[in-house]
């Protein structure tokens, strides 16, 4: 139907008019409008646009007042049309559509992902649960409405006489149409209760001229509004994701000065700024004291650094009712990021959490999960209930472990509990200086700046030299070792020997003219000008491309003797060590953390550690999941997970460690799942746990039983 109009200045000056600029589909755009009026025109039972028009406070229809007459008429004879048809489900469909409309360079930027039906259910219920215990009609809120899903689907849930307002922002002009259309028709004639609001939330806020109400502002259409809107008793919201990096610097600059304004900056430390913590300040001083926040958060909200400044925050101000996981990836439609469920009410309780993870099926459990307002003690094997101020040593860095049930997590909690007693297991960053880790090499070009690679191979090595030959064209070059550096490559390559066998090396060319280096130096560095292998080198770095890793080495001095791998697939079935060592300082690719002491019994004392049976079990349960085969620790995982402190151990504790280490490496190690119960792993097992104070052989024994349990499911 909207294909074949042949007009299609009519689209064009509609979309103008809404300031909708970044559709790719102008026709499938109209179709929404023309549906979304529809349904406007109908929960509020006016007659006709022009009169929708004249009585309405909503900019975007306002708005159409501009158009020309003919086009008011068309638009009336599409909308009539639409209206003796319209069905629940074509609302629905346009709140789900209208995302997918969106330009997607905008749509990643705006983080345009609206929430999927089971988090809508759940949030519907949990709202209709708190409205039920609440003393008088509730205002809800969306700061961050998108298509107005999250509140259409409570509403329907909620009886009139709960409802005092709604209302919503969004910076979307046609996904804000869509949520103002949903909203009115799911409040059933009470339309005036619903507020929506085109802009950017956290302008209105830094605008506020008090804490208890918000001017509102809109950035999309020029005129203020003096109404004010109140602070909310539950938000139901999806807020966005976009990262930091993405956002314009300028804006980047006003987010931090209104942290700073609203009183925020308390709880953040250094490097932990990110869009989604600021979302949740803004939740936080949207909502009133004894409110209700349920929000789809990335689960990296609460495992990253910049997540201990939520985690402060919920803590100092919140009981944390539940964290929902999903066994899907995520709770938003189109969404690539791994997302949870937050349920939190505003007042500071000693209560526990229910930590819980359902899949699409679990509407009974759902249905349970509300009744948490009634303080019912859910049990279930996928439930889990802590107390979040008081989270056990080391899980409180990542609450993403404390999902389920977990006898492997308990067990460790137990070991490390008695560990501290003997004090010797202890943070990274509290036990040794940040200095001795460091992340290994990063390549604009693996294929250029490593050799051997996909197009070069080493032909012959002596002590001054390597010979590599292009597969290609059989071309010899003579490459002298002032020119390279041994390497490590990627965590695969080396799994089932603690010394590795090292057979990469880095070019490392120094910043001079090509004219200036040898010829077959210069030669290598013009065959990679011309193939793209290159080519990001080229783009970041300009005349000394091929001289960036060499600065790396001179900067950050990436070399060590333990090689701790950034991600690893935590099943094992393939690998049977953690961490490499080496007899002489090496360094390694960025898929490596780098560390030494420069002493050969400390070195290889943390070796052993980190490829002790205690810690590739910590690192099962903490690590971050990153898809469904990878799991990683980064930089900051490193520093604050625990270690033996090796420097707070005496010569023959040390060097027990080492000879244990030194059994290992002599071995070529099959995966670990097979080495439990070996006597060169349970001799070194036992003397690590004699050396951190655990003197109950069971304990080991347990570890072994739920390790092998783990790894072999």
């Amino acid at each position: 139907m909207f294909k074949e109009i042949k007009n299609k200045e009519l689209i064009k000056r509609l979309l103008a008019i809404l300031k909708v600029r970044d559709v790719i589909d102008s026709a499938a755009a109209l179709e929404i409008i023309v549906t979304s009026l529809a349904a406007i025109l109908k929960s509020t039972n006016m007659p006709d646009i022009s009169t929708l028009i004249k009585l309405t406070n909503f900019a975007p229809l306002k708005s159409l007042a501009s158009l020309p007459q003919k086009d008011i008429f068309v638009l009336e004879e599409l909308v009539t049309h639409k209206q003796e048809t319209l069905a629940l489900e074509d609302i629905f469909e346009s709140q789900i559509k209208v995302a997918r409309l969106i330009a997607p360079a905008n749509r990643k930027r705006l983080a345009a992902y609206y929430t999927k039906p089971i988090g809508l259910r759940l949030m519907a219920l949990l709202a209709l649960e708190y409205a039920k215990r609440y003393e008088r009609p509730l205002i809800l809120s969306d700061p961050f409405l998108g298509s107005g899903l999250t509140l259409s689907e409570a509403i329907k849930e909620l009886p009139p006489s709960h409802i005092n307002k709604i209302w919503g922002i969004e910076p979307h002009p046609l996904s804000a149409l869509v949520a103002y259309s949903a909203v009115a028709h799911a409040l059933k004639g009470e339309y005036q209760k619903a507020k929506i609001i085109v802009g950017d939330a956290f302008k209105m806020v830094y605008q506020t001229p008090t804490s208890q109400s918000l001017l509102s502002y809109t950035e999309s259409y020029t005129e203020l509004s003096k109404e004010m809107v109140p602070k909310a008793n539950v938000i139901l919201t999806n807020p966005p994701f976009t990262r930091w990096e993405i956002l314009d610097k300028d804006y980047r600059v006003f987010l931090t000065k209104f942290v700073q304004k609203l009183g925020y900056d308390k709880y953040v430390k250094r490097r932990q700024q990110n869009l989604q913590l600021i979302s949740l300040f803004l939740m936080d001083y949207l909502l009133e004291e004894d409110g209700l926040l349920v929000s789809v958060l990335p689960v990296s909200t609460f495992y990253t650094l910049y997540g201990e400044a939520a985690k402060a925050l919920l803590k100092d101000k919140y009981w944390i009712q539940a964290m929902v996981d999903f066994f899907e990836p995520s709770f938003s439609i189109d969404s690539g990021f791994k997302e949870l469920v937050l349920i939190a009410n505003k007042r500071k309780t000693d209560f526990e959490t229910a930590f819980l993870t359902i899949d699409s099926y679990d509407l009974n459990l759902l249905e349970e999960l509300s009744n948490i307002f009634k303080g019912a003690r859910l049990t279930n094997s996928r439930l889990n209930w802590v107390n979040i101020s008081k989270v056990p040593y080391p899980w409180h860095m990542n609450w993403l472990t404390l999902f389920g049930q977990n006898p492997l997590r308990e067990l460790i909690t137990k070991i490390f509990a008695q560990a501290a007693k003997r004090g010797v297991v202890a943070t990274w960053s509290d036990a040794f200086n940040e200095k001795r880790i460091v992340r290994g090499i990063e390549m604009y070009g693996p294929e250029f700046f490593l050799i051997p690679n996909k197009y070069w191979r080493i032909v012959a090595e002596n002590a001054e030299e390597i010979l590599i030959k292009n597969n290609d064209t059989e071309m010899e070059l003579h490459i002298d070792r002032e020119f390279i550096t041994p390497a490590l490559r990627k965590p695969e390559l080396y799994v089932d020997c603690i010394i590795p066998l090292v057979k990469h090396y880095f070019f490392s060319i120094p910043p001079k003219n090509e004219s200036e280096l040898p010829p077959d130096i210069a030669e290598y560095i013009r065959w990679g000008k011309l193939h793209s292998t290159a080519k990001p080198a080229v783009r970041a770095f300009g005349r000394y491309w091929y001289s960036h890793v060499n600065r790396q080495i001179n900067v950050k001095k990436p070399f060590g003797r333990i090689f701790l791998p950034d991600k690893i697939d935590p099943s094992f079935s393939k690998r049977g060590v953690f961490a490499c060592y080496t007899q002489e300082p090496l360094t390694a690719s960025k898929n490596f953390y780098i560390s030494t002491f420069n002493d050969d019994l400390k070195d290889k004392a943390l070796a052993l550690w980190f490829n002790s049976s205690l810690f590739i079990a910590y690192f099962i349960v903490a690590s971050r999941k990153i898809s469904e085969r990878w799991t990683r620790f980064l930089e900051e995982d490193y520093l604050r997970m625990p270690v033996i402190n090796v420097n707070l151990l005496d010569k023959h504790a040390l060097q027990e460690l080492a000879n244990n280490l030194d059994k290992m490496a002599e071995r070529k190690l099959e995966p670990l799942v097979f080495q439990l119960w070996e006597d060169f792993r349970l001799e070194m097992d036992k003397t690590l746990f004699e050396i951190i104070g655990i003197e109950d052989s069971t304990i080991l024994r347990e570890l072994y039983s739920l390790l092998k349990n783990v790894l072999c499911c």
